[in-house]
């Protein structure tokens, strides 16, 4: 795996998701939480919403999450970025140069990040997010399942 370095240290004893500061709302999923072995003390952090629009009457609700509140073991935040899906670049680099389709639709799709502020990020109905954490102090080089 890309997080998972050899002779990297371990986590501390009892280093898990569901050690996090504050419980994610019950729609949302952290889905990923893995170092970056290129970045030390950054993680991929991955969160989705796992109702569709409709499919209940609260939980296909939108999400906010607030980042600094959902990392596991005590680490903290130092800051973060959005990534595509796939954590190679910056989100807003993508956005920025990606062809944007002319459509019948006079709106688009909407998006939790509509609802952003701090370290609050917002997520609609099936939306997926992800995210490189900078955390502080952090040295660990080691993959956390969730």
């Amino acid at each position: 795996p890309a997080g998972a370095g050899a002779g990297a240290p371990a986590p501390p004893k009892g280093f898990t998701a569901m050690g996090s500061s504050k419980p994610l709302p019950p729609q949302v999923s952290m889905v990923t939480l893995s170092a970056v072995s290129s970045e030390p003390g950054t993680y991929l952090v991955r969160l989705a919403h796992q109702y569709g629009a409709g499919e209940d009457p609260e939980l296909s609700l939108p999400a906010d999450v607030d980042l600094s509140t959902v990392l596991p073991g005590g680490m903290e935040m130092a800051k973060f970025v959005e990534t595509t899906l796939t954590g190679n670049q910056k989100w807003s680099d993508w956005e920025a140069k990606r062809l944007h389709w002319k459509t019948a639709a006079a709106d688009p799709k909407p998006s939790g990040r509509e609802r952003d502020e701090g370290t609050v990020v917002g997520l609609e109905p099936m939306e997926i997010r992800t995210f490189k954490v900078k955390i502080k102090g952090e040295k660990w080089g080691t993959e956390v399942a969730v």
